[in-house]
């Protein structure tokens, strides 16, 4: 990885589990790379607010999500990189 890259985490190598990665979020974003895209998720209310990047740039889109929903499509995830605020960070 590259330096810009180094605030972004694997889940399985952290002692938090991707549920509690998800109740920190508040109104700076986590930042979640896939392969396929980028995602910044905030809290709106009891709801989260997800912008979505495809990798390259090539689409965009936005939604909201319940946390059951985040949470479920997140751990679907292959090859999953989190990254907190920088408030957050150790």
């Amino acid at each position: 990885m590259s330096s810009t890259d180094s605030a972004f985490v694997d889940p399985a190598d952290t002692p938090a589990d991707l549920a509690d990665f998800i109740d920190a979020v508040g109104r700076e974003p986590l930042t979640a790379r896939m392969p396929h895209a980028t995602w910044e998720i905030t809290r709106d209310g009891d709801r989260f607010a997800v912008e979505c990047v495809g990798r390259g740039g090539g689409w965009y889109a936005d939604r909201e999500m319940s946390r059951r929903e985040l949470l479920a499509y997140l751990e679907a995830q292959d090859d999953l990189l989190l990254k907190r605020p920088e408030s957050q960070r150790p």
